[in-house]
């Protein structure tokens, strides 16, 4: 017989054990130590289900694989999915519930679901999946200190807010739930706007504004009759007791459009649509329902109008080439269409050889670098002809001719246009008929460069004795720039083009400078916009004195800051090219570069706060991000350094100076390329005397020396010995070791110590010696993001 003191320990080893040996019921609070597992055959054990059973938590699986999320358990509607973007989890995966938050575990280590940290203070206690839609977690007190209504993906409930700086993204599909192409965003202004993903946040990308701007919201509340209603938070407060069940849900789809349905039934009836769809006839609206150089063409089935009365849609949009353009990829047409030419195609043996079709009723997105009023439309059509910047060109009823390059963007019907676009003579495909677009005619031109040049040259001999001798030695280098120019920006929103008289009155003759480069200056200046507002500009004007190799800097800069288009990149406006004059325009940034901030001449000076650098730093991690993957080709920027940080005024950081860019062909994941960049910031391959290609870990080794100089507003190089280290990164790990990271922040200020270790251990995992040993930009975000557990790092060479 057992002796009382056995049973009493067999008795607490169940006690203990209880949360793994029972399954929580529906509703009842979820304890810590509780586990659900991956499972298709037993899809009670892979989730914990609502009180109602209407909602659960848990493996929802997509293919053979299985994802994190919450759903609508009527019909399997995801309304939330974790870490929507990583990769799936195989069969049998299991989720725990720990004192530190939802953790899977996994033989590459634990990847974090709700990361929270906790303090000997507080302590992790319960979780529940909430009737309506909210998984929470609570501690000892009952204090909800995470739920997953502060991280929406593509769906807002009822009695959930959208704060300020937060969006929703749609989903790729209805069986895909990684982001999409469009989103939602609560700006800091209190306007809520819908426009494409990627796309500057500016009211020409907006396909839809609540027009509240200015009005004093924080927020958006979805209430409980349905309607999205602008709040003043926090003085509201999201409380997942505001509704006990759900009612409404919100959400934005896969085709851009935001709505509403009604669940109080236990099914999803559509109450609203934003915009407005009339039954489906307006998915043309969105923009980016179609991608660049492409339109949208709406096709209506016979059964359509019929269907108006039932509430149901019948019919299709189509996105279509403009002509001299092909499908980017045949499968999803909606990517948009590349060039089938280049401009180097229209000059062949002294003749310039293209030709220019011209469409009725279609338009797209009028961006111009020009633009002429009071003309004709045969003089539109002309004008681009004899332009060797036009690529295509709108003529409007209100006898108004824009010119501009390609990308041709949210192209759609329009009954008050004509565009003419410029192709390759004999290479036009002719895009399917619609209802309103229609090719009207194609315009051949030919025209023989030596007939033009030798009636010039009796006319004007004095004029071109001048211009030989004046670019006797520079032709060469500035033809072949002029020829590249406009196709290397053939990615991204096409730049304005400026005169250098126009930028001598924008700065007010070049006496307001910013700062000085090796090869150029940045001046201060103004431009006005069409509402009649000034819009301040950076000038960056290199030195008249070009080097070959400078003249490759200023080429690489436009290709790859032409095609970047992202919140966390400098945006270039425009450029301007008269003989020597090589000038390149910006968005300005009021608070100027990163290491003004951090490292102020003026040591009375206030240091950016321990909050605003954990921004800066994520800004500046999503930008490089974006260079690395999010472009249609690979860019590694070569000198990330605080120098080439610009701050505004709203705190948000942005990447800079591209001159030393690196752009990788396609499918290329490393390249030879000679040194590049700032010594202090260099990655050790970049030093080595054996010939080794580089990859976009230089610019992770680069961002790692950046984040540690963030963290403690300190150089690398320490400039005296501080704990017997006068290099950062030896610093860094010590502290580390020696648990004593409080060292390396300015003195007195409070700082979140989880979050000074997690960066910290980000910093030296990127600053490994062996590039294989850091971690991608991707796994950078996820860390910071607190998506990603983070490992302790390698001493490596520190």
């Amino acid at each position: 017989m057992a002796s009382p003191s056995q049973v009493l320990a067999i008795l607490l080893f169940l006690l203990l054990c209880f949360p793994l040996l029972v399954k929580p019921a529906p509703g009842e609070n979820i304890a810590v130590g509780s586990v659900i597992t991956a499972d298709k055959s037993n899809r009670e054990a892979a989730a914990w289900f609502s009180r109602s059973g209407l909602f659960a938590f848990g493996f929802y699986p997509v293919e053979n694989e299985f994802a994190v999320g919450i759903w609508f358990v009527p019909n399997n509607t995801v309304i939330w999915t974790a870490d929507r973007d990583s990769e799936l989890l195989p069969e049998s995966s299991k989720l725990n519930f720990t004192e530190d938050g939802l953790q899977i575990p996994s033989s590459n280590g634990d990847r974090s679901i709700a990361n929270i940290s906790t303090t000997n203070s507080v302590k992790l206690a319960s979780a529940s999946m909430q009737d309506c839609g909210n998984f929470v977690i609570q501690d000892v007190n009952n204090y909800i200190i995470w739920q997953t209504f502060d991280y929406p993906t593509d769906t807002l409930m009822a009695g959930q807010i959208l704060v300020a700086g937060n969006k929703m993204v749609s989903s790729v599909s209805a069986t895909d739930q990684s982001s999409g192409r469009f989103q939602m965003v609560m700006q800091e202004d209190g306007n809520y706007v819908a426009y494409p993903v990627n796309a500057p946040a500016t009211s020409a990308h907006f396909y839809w504004s609540s027009n509240t701007s200015g009005d004093g919201y924080t927020g958006i509340l979805l209430n409980e009759d349905g309607d999205l209603f602008p709040i003043r938070y926090p003085n509201a407060t999201q409380n997942s007791t505001l509704l006990s069940s759900a009612t409404y849900l919100a959400r934005i789809e896969p085709d851009g459009f935001l709505r509403t349905y009604n669940i109080s039934s236990n099914s999803m009836q559509l109450t609203k649509t934003l915009p407005a769809d009339d039954f489906g006839v307006n998915k043309c609206s969105i923009k980016g329902a179609c991608g660049p150089n492409s339109y949208c063409n709406f096709t209506a089935t016979a059964a359509a109008a019929d269907s108006i009365s039932t509430g149901f849609f019948q019919g299709k949009a189509d996105c279509l080439c403009f002509p001299g353009f092909d499908y980017t990829d045949w499968k999803n047409r909606y990517m948009g269409c590349q060039r089938n030419f280049s401009m180097g195609q229209f000059i062949k043996d002294n003749n310039i050889s293209y030709s220019i079709a011209k469409i009725a009723n279609i338009s797209w997105s009028d961006d111009p670098y020009a633009y002429t009023d009071d003309t004709t439309e045969d003089e539109c059509g002309e004008s681009c002809s004899e332009d060797s910047n036009c690529y295509a060109a709108l003529f409007f009823a209100h006898q108004r001719c824009s010119k501009q390059r390609h990308p041709l963007l949210y192209g759609r019907l329009s009954e008050s246009t004509v565009a003419f676009l410029k192709v390759g003579s004999g290479e036009m495909p002719l895009p399917p008929q619609s209802s309103l677009g229609e090719i009207v005619d194609v315009v051949p031109k030919r025209k023989t460069l030596f007939f033009i040049f030798a009636v010039a040259s009796a006319l004007f001999f004095s004029v071109a004795v001048t211009i030989f001798f004046f670019y006797k030695n520079r032709s060469p280098s500035y033809q072949k720039l002029c020829r590249n120019m406009e196709t290397g920006l053939a990615g991204g929103l096409a730049p304005r083009s400026f005169t250098h008289q126009q930028l001598v009155k924008a700065t007010d003759c070049f006496t307001k400078s910013l700062g000085n480069g090796s090869f150029s200056t940045v001046f201060k200046g103004e431009i006005p916009l069409n509402n009649g507002e000034m819009m301040p500009i950076a000038v960056k004007r290199l030195d008249e004195k070009l080097s070959e190799e400078t003249e490759k800097g200023f080429r690489t800069e436009m290709r790859a800051v032409g095609r970047a288009h992202h919140r966390n990149v400098v945006r270039l406006l425009g450029f301007c090219h008269e003989g020597p004059k090589w000038l390149l325009i910006y968005e300005y940034m009021s608070r100027g570069s990163l290491d003004n901030l951090i490292f102020p001449s003026d040591k009375t000076q206030a240091l950016p706060s321990w909050k605003e650098r954990a921004n800066i730093a994520m800004d500046v991690a999503k930008g490089i991000l974006y260079l690395h993957e999010g472009c249609e080709t690979t860019i590694i920027h070569s000198d990330i350094k605080p120098h080439n940080v610009l701050v505004g005024d709203d705190g948000t950081a942005k990447i800079g100076d591209l001159g030393l860019a690196k752009l990788l062909r396609p499918r290329q994941s490393k390249t030879y390329t000679r040194q590049r960049g700032t010594f202090w910031y260099q990655a050790p391959e970049w030093c080595r005397e054996a010939s080794e290609p580089v990859s976009p870990k230089v610019d992770v080794y680069s961002f790692g020396v950046l984040l540690l100089e963030l963290i403690t507003c300190r150089t690398r190089f320490l400039g005296e010995r501080v704990n017997d280290c006068v290099i950062l990164t030896d610093l860094a790990y010590k502290c580390l070791m020696e648990s004593k990271l409080e060292q390396l922040v300015p003195a007195g200020e409070d700082v979140d110590k989880v979050e000074l270790k997690k960066m910290v251990m980000v910093a030296l995992w990127c600053v490994q010696e062996e590039p294989g040993h850091r971690k991608s930009m991707k796994e950078v975000v996820r860390m910071l993001g607190g998506n990603m557990s983070v490992a302790f790092p390698p001493d490596s060479v520190f």
